[in-house]
């Protein structure tokens, strides 16, 4: 989890709706799927966070998990790895120390 001051806007990290990206687990298997994750965000600062709800529109967060390594990056399209224990749920549609 990223520092809970944001180092660029102060307490909260203000999350940015990014592309598309894949998420493999730390044997490389991809879980995109199988969490449902469909939002991926960046604050400014780098900080990342995905996330199968769609906090960004006030809807739950649900599956989400902000450990994400890049893995590879190529036109456009971000490869990362967590492990699947970094792997959260929440039905809130909000989460500190993010802003959507």
């Amino acid at each position: 989890m990223p520092t809970a001051v944001c180092p660029i806007h102060g307490t909260y990290h203000r999350m940015h709706s990014e592309l598309q990206i894949d998420v493999v687990n730390e044997k490389g298997k991809d879980i995109r799927g199988k969490y449902g994750f469909a939002n991926f965000y960046k604050c400014d600062c780098g900080a990342k966070f995905v996330s199968q709800g769609a906090p960004h529109f006030d809807l739950p967060i649900f599956h989400y998990t902000d450990d994400l390594k890049l893995v590879a990056a190529a036109n456009g399209y971000s490869y990362y790895k967590t492990h699947e224990s970094n792997i959260h749920y929440t039905s809130a549609s909000t989460l500190k120390p993010y802003v959507f």
